[in-house]
C-alpha cells in the first residue's frame, strides 16, 4: 500500500490497530524486563534478581496482552484515526498516545517510583516498535 492509501481507508486503520494490538504488549513486556534486568544490580547487586526478572518476563510473555492489551489497542486506535484523517502518521502521534496511557496506567498501579519509571518507559518503546512496523508496511515516511 502506498502512503496515500491511508486517507479514509478502513483496511489501513484496521491493520494499524492490529499491528499495535499484536506487537505492542510483548515488545513492552520485553522492554520492561530488559530495563529491570539492567537496573537490578543497582537495587540488589548480589542476588541475581535481574536475570530472574528477565527470565520471568519471557515465561510470562502471554500475560503481556492482559497487562498491556488495552493500552496497545487504544494507542493503535489513536494512530489509526490519524492515518484515517491525514494519511502517513508521524512517530509523535503514537508516542504521545502511549505516554498519556502510560501515565494513567502508572498512576493507577500504585507502584514505587523506581518501578513506575520503568513501567512508563516501556510504553513508548512498544509504540515506537509498532509504528516502525506500520511505517514499513504502509510506506509512511520517517518523520517525528
Amino acid at each position: 500500500m502506498a502512503a496515500s492509501a491511508g486517507i479514509g481507508d478502513l483496511r489501513t486503520a484496521l491493520l494499524v490497530v492490529l499491528v499495535f494490538a499484536v506487537l505492542g504488549p510483548p515488545v513492552g513486556a520485553l522492554a520492561f524486563g530488559v530495563m529491570v534486568a539492567a537496573a537490578a544490580p543497582f537495587f540488589a547487586p548480589d542476588d541475581g534478581l535481574g536475570l530472574l526478572v528477565l527470565y520471568g518476563v519471557v515465561l510470562l510473555l502471554p500475560v503481556a496482552w492482559m497487562v498491556g492489551g488495552l493500552q496497545a489497542v487504544l494507542t493503535g486506535a489513536a494512530t489509526a484515526l490519524w492515518s484515517w484523517r491525514h494519511g502517513a502518521v508521524p512517530l509523535r502521534i503514537p508516542l504521545i498516545a502511549a505516554c498519556v496511557l502510560a501515565a494513567i496506567s502508572v498512576a493507577r498501579s500504585g507502584e514505587t517510583l523506581d518501578v513506575a519509571v520503568l513501567l512508563f518507559a516501556a510504553h513508548p518503546v512498544a509504540a515506537a516498535a509498532s509504528w516502525l512496523v506500520c511505517a514499513r508496511l504502509l510506506g509512511w515516511p520517517a518523520r517525528f
